[in-house]
């Protein structure tokens, strides 16, 4: 009688054991952990990833000074596009939008954008597509720290130009969003009067008939 009891415990305790390891075989994998939608994944330069906060609300604002000739906004009017462009001292194109020190703005140019119709070429479809044509109307060269000098093209006038830099006539601002880690930036533009400078033994009449 005892054997049989002591066989009997021995069967129950085998069949839990292998209960237990059915149940442990037919739990699930932990699902891998969601991704954060607050982040956007991306790889560095070694390929490896990284994340990067999309939740970033901080606004960075800058600040700048251009004589009131100029103006950030273009404008439009049908195929036409009259806007300003800036160079450095070496006439090479800044972009505005990223410009750090306005000190690096030597020349601006008042250009027109057009579609020249008289002029064709043939685009990738084979097919004779007007080209696009540009003509500087005004041209602004640094001379000094408050002085430029401007030359009308259409009507080949030169004239000298005195900055006052405290006086300020207007000014405007952008505000643009990063598209990857959604901070702001507020750019600001305060325009300060120009005055253009009467030549030597020139009256004010005689600048008026030019």
């Amino acid at each position: 009688m005892m054997r049989r009891s002591v066989v009997f415990v021995v069967l129950l305790l085998v069949g839990f054991g292998m209960m237990q390891a059915m149940a442990q075989g037919k739990k699930k994998k932990p699902a891998p952990a969601a991704p954060q939608e607050d982040g956007v994944a991306m790889l560095d330069s070694n390929g490896d990833e990284i994340t990067r906060d999309v939740r970033d609300t901080s606004t960075a604002t800058r600040y700048f000074l251009f004589p009131e000739f100029y103006s950030y906004w273009p404008v439009v009017k049908d195929d036409t596009i009259i806007k300003y462009q800036c160079y450095d001292a070496e006439n090479s194109y800044i972009n505005v939008d990223t410009l750090h020190d306005i000190g690096d703005v030597q020349h601006i140019h008042f250009v027109k954008t057009f579609t020249n119709y008289l002029h064709t070429y043939i685009d990738a479809d084979g097919r004779p597509k007007a080209s696009t044509a540009s003509k500087t109307i005004y041209r602004y060269d640094k001379t000094g720290n408050d002085t430029w000098k401007s030359y009308d093209y259409s009507n080949s006038y030169l004239s000298e130009l005195q900055e006052f830099r405290s006086e300020i006539v207007r000014q405007d601002t952008t505000n643009t969003v990063n598209s990857i880690t959604g901070a702001r930036r507020l750019t600001i533009r305060k325009y300060y009067k120009v005055v253009e400078l009467q030549k030597k033994g020139e009256t004010e009449i005689q600048k008026e008939d030019k």
